[in-house]
């Protein structure tokens, strides 16, 4: 049996964003937006050198996938709340997240 592999996520799915989209082109270069790379339908994962621990799916910055954006295509996830406690200060930082599909970029160097 496969794995859903964003069964169960706590991405806000923002469905009311997903249509703006003067926000759309604005968020893609957003420093708390996240890449999902993904390749043949599959996600990148990162693969833990520790025996034992579970292997992650890769998240990529926007400088890490920029010069792949014109050869793929990006769909929005959602957006995930995460708080940030520094000094006493309480900060909420949203991250947004896409998925990147790389099955047209014919390398990745």
């Amino acid at each position: 049996m496969n794995k859903i592999i964003f069964a169960n996520n706590p991405l806000d799915r923002s469905s009311n964003l997903r249509s703006d989209k003067e926000w759309q082109s604005s968020s893609i270069s957003d420093k708390n937006t996240c890449f999902v790379l993904f390749n043949s339908g599959k996600p990148l994962i990162r693969v833990s050198r520790e025996p034992g621990k579970n292997s992650k799916i890769y998240l990529a910055h926007f400088n890490k996938v920029e010069k792949y954006l014109d050869k793929s295509y990006t769909v929005f996830l959602g957006r995930l709340e995460t708080k940030i406690i520094t000094q006493l200060i309480r900060v909420a930082k949203k991250r947004l997240f896409r998925s990147l599909n790389l099955m047209r970029v014919n390398s990745l160097t």
